[in-house]
């Protein structure tokens, strides 16, 4: 036996991801990701059955017997877009530039990326113009995009959208834009990920220590739960709790720990956070002034068990927990608005939420990540107590239901939740 002293591979070293897209339990093509320092783990884990005998003295017990294998890790990572920008003549990201949509679209079940489209000339209205002939499949119902409002120049504001009806190249989107679109207007695309009804999406992590080869670890077989972080001043963020089937290490699994650049594009914060709470049918872009949004997804995730042929007695994941529930629910704290308790909530009046953070530059280029909760209702009575500088606040809960506000079919349609970067 041979001590080592080295660097844990969460501060220094290298992290791999990939969908398992052929076999539950066997890694596909791993993706070099770059989660945040320190944030990464990966724990093998094995049980051992007690096979206890009867013995003639005292404390004299027997090995156990080595049973089924498993394995829980995860990461945080920053919520950043990618390095393309969909513009219309964009080829979009696949999973080595784009890395942290595996784990995004392994969780939630969904995801829908496409080239932007442009706006030919025509008589439009601030929610209903069209596209480019042949271009509108890439703006099918429920996806998030941000359109050119105004002249077409490329320079005027652009703004985040959620498309409620596609009728071949005629798009009608929510919110309603300031002003119509004019010949010439871009609509940038966003990769969209949504909650699917159903998802057996299986992922796989390894970690590869920059000091000792031998130390590398896989986990195979893996789905978890999301976590996103949205604190004023922040990074935002994505953590991933998962768990897995399988495992091998540590050993020398050939996956280094190369320097290479992180190939998405910079983190944000939420400096240029907005919201829009409001009831569906409200097609105007009111912000509402919040001072914490906390989100909460309830994936229903779950390993499925087998006697026989599986992997260490598992056969696949499947979305089984939770269905009866709300897939994800969202605590607000913010100024009173008497409305919401009196009206919204009494009424159980559907709302819709838009909630986005936009980088401070110019239209041409400004990025975006946003959180699409198209139909969501208050429950429990909103509290009103005194918050920070003696201010009265008011806390409440939001409970997503699937969407009804689009006319599509099909998860991305009907999707009760959905997560854009743009």
């Amino acid at each position: 036996m041979t001590q080592q002293t080295t660097i844990d591979a969460s501060h220094i070293g290298a992290l791999y991801v990939s969908e398992e897209t052929v076999t539950f339990g066997t890694a596909g093509t791993e993706q070099r990701i770059h989660p945040i320092v320190d944030t990464a783990t990966l724990m093998l884990e094995q049980e051992e059955v007690e096979a206890l005998r009867l013995r003639v003295v005292a404390h004299d017990p027997t090995k156990p017997v080595r049973g089924y294998k498993s394995a829980t890790g995860g990461f945080q990572h920053y919520l950043q877009p990618d390095s393309t920008y969909l513009v219309t003549a964009a080829t979009p990201d696949g999973d080595a530039a784009s890395p942290l949509s595996v784990p995004m679209r392994c969780i939630l079940g969904g995801e829908s990326v496409a080239a932007g489209v442009t706006i030919p000339s025509g008589t439009y209205t601030p929610m209903k113009f069209d596209v480019t002939a042949t271009q509108g499949a890439r703006l099918p119902a429920g996806q998030i995009c941000a359109v050119d409002q105004g002249a077409g120049s490329g320079t005027e504001d652009l703004v985040v959208c959620r498309v409620i009806e596609r009728a071949t190249d005629t798009i009608e989107v929510w919110p309603a834009l300031a002003l119509a679109p004019d010949a010439g207007g871009r609509v940038i695309n966003g990769r969209t990920w949504y909650a699917t009804q159903t998802n057996t999406r299986s992922m796989s992590l390894a970690m590869a220590p920059s000091q000792g080869t031998a130390l590398e670890r896989r986990a195979t077989g893996g789905t978890g739960n999301l976590t996103l972080t949205f604190e004023r001043g922040q990074m935002l963020t994505a953590g991933f709790e998962l768990t897995f089937a399988d495992h091998v290490g540590p050993v020398n699994l050939s996956l280094g720990a190369a320097v290479v650049a992180d190939p998405m594009a910079s983190p944000m914060t939420t400096r240029g956070a907005k919201m829009y709470l409001q009831p569906v049918g409200t097609t105007t872009r009111s912000c509402v002034k919040v001072d914490s949004f906390a989100l909460n997804i309830t994936s229903g995730m779950e390993h499925i068990e087998t006697l026989t042929c599986g992997t260490e007695g598992r056969k696949g994941v499947m979305r089984s927990a939770g269905l009866t529930e709300s897939f994800a629910t969202i605590e607000l704290v913010l100024d009173v608005d008497t409305d919401y308790d009196t009206s919204a909530w009494t009424s159980q009046t559907d709302l819709s939420m838009l909630m986005f953070v936009q980088l401070d530059v110019s239209a041409s280029v400004r990025r975006f990540v946003v959180v699409d909760a198209p139909r969501v209702f208050i429950v429990n009575k909103p509290r009103v107590e005194r918050g920070a500088n003696n201010l009265a606040k008011m806390t409440m809960t939001l409970r997503c239901l699937r969407d009804n506000t689009t006319t599509g079919t099909g998860d991305l349609a009907t999707a009760p939740l959905r997560i854009a970067t743009i």
